[in-house]
């Protein structure tokens, strides 16, 4: 039914559709060769006109040269010209102001004038004021002398009576001292004669006693000293051996001193080779890092060689493959410039599947240098009279380093870059061979690449971080070689000394235990013959003592008696004497009272007196003082008007120099203006010549604007026709697209049937065909050959006749409605489906696969150097605990079955200390703990800066002490900065740096070093201040 007569009327359709389709395409390529032959025509007459206006280029270029030369010439013209405007406005100017001075002279002088006449009148006030108050002092001073006098005469009065008073006074007391004197005198010596008598029979049974002890200690004295002399002779013999035993521990000591100081040194000299030896390992190991993970390169290169993933036959960078050392490395650097980073390949297909690599992957951009093609370029060659010119120390080429298989690569880069020694002579030589092409640089990186294009400066580039690391790599392996000896070394000394050590310590403990046995002895025999040296001194005291007793005893028996009589009778002397002062003393006292109540009413007067004439002389003095103001005020008028005339003098003198100055500036301006006058001359006269040779020039490069716009127009031409010839192809390859999607035809290659049809089927029939097949009529054979027939003759009749019937054809096809082929179009996309989820699954599958793989190789990887770095870290952690608190044990342990996800436990136990955990230690030892931890983990991979935020805050003296001992230690290496408030830690900095604020709200940075003699940079508006506070 309809999908037969669907399938016939396709036939039908596909054959007219193909026959005007290869009407269409026979008519679009015979357009295209006669497009191809125009083509052909005009680029061999652009060719022509290229070599034409090559020639006008060049003799353009020659005129250009030319005119340059010609304005220079204008230029330097120019440039006297307006140095002679300039000097001649100078001069102006000069004059201007010398006016203006003379104009300021003549009022200053007017000024001065005025003022003296002023400070003149202003004396002669001064003089009137003055005498008007001298008279008033000496008024003043007749009144003071008068309370003078009568404070005088007031004075003498009471003179005259306090003498009397005191006299009195001391009559008074001395009768009242007397009369206490002879009361105690009289109970002295009633009770000394009750005494004598007492103490007279106590020295008489004394005197008995101590004779009878004086006998016996004369016998143990001789007793003792017989004992002390064989005591002698022993503790001689005694001390005698001592000294010798001491002497040998003396010099035992010393020698192990000696010893320990050697071993300490190399103590100290082995830790400092050990310090330096891992700090170059550590900084080769980072240089090698980033060597070969390209660090400083582009992420395009690095994605490209960096790692085990470089492309076939890529062999690196240029910064790789070429080097140099000393002076030479920064002329390099200067001469590669960004070609540092350009890629090496061995071939040009490899590099051209690198660059396909790095556009798949969208790394960015790169540029490849292909080996093979570099044999095709010709190295640029340097003349002799370049080589041999003033300050040119040779190609560059002769002092780069790189393998024989790399010359090409070498040559290609720096075969035309010469060495000097200035950027001067660099330009110089740029300007006299111009034609060469030749790059110049010097040993300070400086590059002058063209005759107004030079480069220079201060301060690291790209390839010099490149190019430099592979010499520093080079310094640090000799450095570490000579390293590791030097650590030898160190250690086999250190072990020589050690053992030496020992020998000597052991030789010092023989010595000291002899030494002890012959101090023992020595102390005994010492013991005994002290003891008995204390025994006989007692003794001659005691017999001394008790022999001045007994002489004692009997002088005071002889005064007793003595004195026994003499107290009687001096007792009834003082008991009349005693009576007669009491009469004396009421007469003297009752005198006393009466001279008091007289200079009371005396002193009253002379107060009274007293203040009025200080009123007076504080008046006079007043008045003195205003006299000598007055005076001073005078002198220094006549100060000030001698000063005014000799700046009227002064002023008077400049005037008439400025005068002079402004003739002689206005002389030297005219001779200016002559000269002006003359290079105006010289700059029109060259103005002229650069005007002849830019109108050759301007002709010439309308000639060359002419060919260039016919050179313009015939590639146009060639371009329409380009777009003509593309249209005509893509017209076509649309036309053999269409066929190919449509018919699954090659249109090129099909060609219509040999048998044409006088006149094509009717649609009545295949309608009729149709309708009798659908009764069963017809058979399926004749309706095929029918189509087929209808088929061949489609190619017959005129183009217009066979689009009618084409679209006959087609509007039958549409008149058919829809036809169930959807059902195979919804197949084909099911299995379409299909294919392409199986296929996400595989993907999918492959990639869940990979990705554990890669997990496991990433947590097998991590492991790795997790314990790695833990065992270093360990490691570190019990050298510096040790160092800080001088013994104990730390260790860093891992709780857990997996190191990446376990837990970390630390033990610290200081030297005599046994604690459970950390949390038992003190403030400080919990704050060592933490530092030892911190440069333990710092000494795995050091940095040059290392910031610590007060970590010795709970620190003590003694802890404070190592800490900043093992900062001192580091600080070798490293740049610490520290924040503090501690005194001691900042001791130990080479420079403090402290915040203040002088006023209030603005605050000023602060900074000391210490042992220079000149302030950090840090704050130049501190400077000044911090000048005198540098220690």
């Amino acid at each position: 039914g309809k999908a037969r007569r669907y399938t016939r009327l396709r036939q039908e359709i596909k054959a007219l559709d193909l026959g005007l389709a290869k009407e269409d395409y026979d008519r679009l390529a015979g357009a295209g060769g006669a497009l191809q032959e125009e083509h052909a025509r005009a680029e061999e007459r652009r060719g022509a006109l290229t070599s034409i206006l090559a020639r006008h280029d060049a003799e353009l270029e020659q005129l250009k040269l030319d005119l340059l030369k010609r304005e220079a010439e204008v230029r330097l013209a120019q440039e006297a010209l307006n140095e002679r405007e300039a000097r001649g406005a100078v001069l102006l100017n000069e004059v201007a102001v010398l006016r203006e001075r003379r104009t300021g002279l003549l009022e200053k002088l007017e000024h001065a004038r005025s003022e003296g006449s002023r400070l003149e009148k202003s004396l002669e006030e001064l003089r009137r004021a003055k005498e008007a108050l001298e008279q008033e002092r000496t008024r003043l001073m007749a009144a003071h002398t008068e309370k003078a006098r009568e404070l005088q005469e007031m004075e003498a009065a009471l003179s005259a009576v306090l003498p009397r008073l005191e006299a009195r006074r001391d009559a008074l007391q001395e009768r009242k001292q007397l009369s206490l004197d002879l009361f105690q005198t009289r109970v002295k010596q009633q009770n000394a004669a009750q005494n004598w008598a007492a103490k007279e029979i106590d020295l008489t049974k004394k005197r008995e006693h101590l004779f009878e002890e004086s006998t016996a200690l004369r016998a143990e004295e001789r007793a003792l000293a017989e004992s002390i002399e064989a005591m002698t002779r022993t503790v001689e013999a005694s001390a005698a051996e001592v000294e010798r035993a001491r002497s040998r521990v003396e010099s035992e000591t010393r020698a192990i001193a000696e010893i320990e100081d050697q071993i300490r040194e190399h103590d100290e000299s082995e830790k400092r080779a050990r310090e330096d030896h891992a700090a170059l390992e550590s900084r080769r190991n980072t240089l090698r890092e980033h060597k070969d993970s390209y660090e400083g390169y582009d992420e395009s290169v690095r994605s490209l060689v960096a790692g085990p993933s470089r492309p076939e036959r890529i062999l690196g960078t240029v910064g790789d493959l070429l080097h140099a050392s000393g002076d030479w490395l920064p002329a390099l650097e200067a001469s590669l410039g960004e070609a540092v980073q350009f890629i090496v390949a061995e071939r040009t297909d490899a590099a051209l599947k690198a660059l396909k690599s790095l556009e798949r992957g969208g790394g960015g951009r790169a540029t490849f240098v292909a080996l093979d093609r570099l044999s095709w370029a010709r190295a640029a060659e340097i003349p002799e009279n370049v080589l041999q010119a003033p300050g040119v120390h040779g190609p560059l080429l002769e002092h780069v380093r790189f393998e024989p298989a790399f010359v090409t690569l070498a040559s290609f880069l720096l075969s035309g870059v010469v060495m000097v020694d200035s950027m001067e002579t660099g330009l110089k030589l740029m300007e006299e061979h111009r034609e060469l092409r030749l790059h110049y640089v010097t040993r300070h990186g400086e590059h002058v690449r063209g005759p107004g294009i030079f480069q220079g400066g201060g301060g690291p580039t790209r390839a010099g971080s490149v190019l430099r690391r592979e010499e520093e790599l080079e310094r640090l392996g000799r450095e570490v070689t000579r390293s590791s000896a030097e650590l030898k070394k160190t250690l086999a000394h250190a072990e020589t000394l050690r053992e030496g050590r020992a020998q000597a310590q052991t030789a010092l403990e023989e010595a000291n235990r002899e030494l002890r046995e012959f101090e023992e002895a020595q102390r005994g025999d010492e013991a005994k013959r002290a003891e008995h040296l204390i025994r006989m001194e007692a003794s001659a005291k005691a017999g001394a003592a008790l022999q001045a007793a007994l002489e004692v005893i009997e002088a005071e028996l002889k005064v007793a008696l003595v004195e026994a009589e003499i107290a009687s009778q001096a007792l009834q002397t003082t008991d009349e004497e005693h009576g007669r002062l009491e009469d004396d003393l009421a007469r003297e006292e009752t005198g006393v009272l009466e001279l008091e109540r007289e200079r009371d009413r005396l002193a009253a007067l002379q107060a009274e007196l007293r203040i009025e004439s200080m009123r007076a002389r504080t008046a006079f003095e007043a008045s003195s003082g205003e006299i000598d103001r007055v005076a001073a005020s005078g002198e220094e008028a006549k100060r000030e008007i001698a000063a005014r005339t000799e700046e009227s003098a002064e002023t008077d003198r400049r005037i008439r120099e400025t005068q002079a100055a402004v003739a002689a500036k206005e002389q030297e301006l005219e001779q200016e203006i002559a000269l002006k006058s003359e290079k105006d001359q010289s700059l029109q006269r060259s103005r002229e010549r650069f005007g002849s040779v830019k109108g050759s020039a301007d002709d010439l490069e309308a000639k060359a604007r002419e060919l260039r716009r016919e050179h313009h127009e015939l590639t146009e031409r060639l371009h329409r026709a380009e777009l003509e010839r593309a249209e005509s192809e893509s017209e076509m390859r649309v036309l053999v697209e269409r066929v190919r999607n449509e018919y699954e035809t090659d249109l090129k290659t099909w060609t219509p049937a040999s048998a044409a049809m006088e006149a094509a089927v009717p649609l009545g029939e295949i309608e009729d065909a149709d309708l009798e097949e659908e009764e069963g009529q017809v058979p399926d054979e004749a309706l095929v050959t029918r189509a087929v027939e209808a088929a061949e003759g489609a190619g017959t009749g005129t183009r217009e006749e066979r689009g009618l019937r084409l679209e006959q054809v087609q509007e039958k096809l549409r008149s058919l409605g829809p036809v169930n082929l959807l059902a195979m179009q919804d197949y084909e996309e099911r299995r379409q489906r299909l294919r392409f989820l199986e296929g996400q699954r595989k993907d999918l599958d492959e990639a869940r696969l990979s990705l554990l793989e890669a997990i496991q190789k990433i947590n097998v990887t991590a492991s790795e150097l997790f314990q790695k770095t833990f065992a270093q870290v360990n490691e570190n952690f019990q050298k510096v605990f040790r160092t800080l608190f001088e013994g104990g044990e730390a260790a860093l342990t891992l709780s857990g079955d997996d190191p990446l996800e376990a837990e970390i436990d630390i033990l610290a136990r200081p030297r005599g200390k046994k604690p459970q955990s950390l949390s038992l230690l003190s403030g400080g030892e919990k704050a060592l703990t933490a530092i030892a931890l911190l440069f333990a983990i710092y000494l795995v991979k050091p940095s040059p800066f290392c910031i610590l935020d007060e970590v010795d805050a709970p620190l003590d003296d003694a802890n404070i002490d190592r800490f900043v001992l093992l900062l001192r230690e580091f600080s070798r290496n490293t740049q610490f900065i520290v924040v503090t408030h501690n005194k001691k830690t900042m001791e130990v900095a080479d420079c403090l740096y402290g915040v203040t604020m002088e006023e209030p709200g603005v605050s000023k940075l602060v900074s000391v070093r210490w042992n220079t003699e000149a302030p950090l940079d840090s704050e130049p508006e501190t400077a000044q201040e911090l000048a005198s506070a540098e220690t």
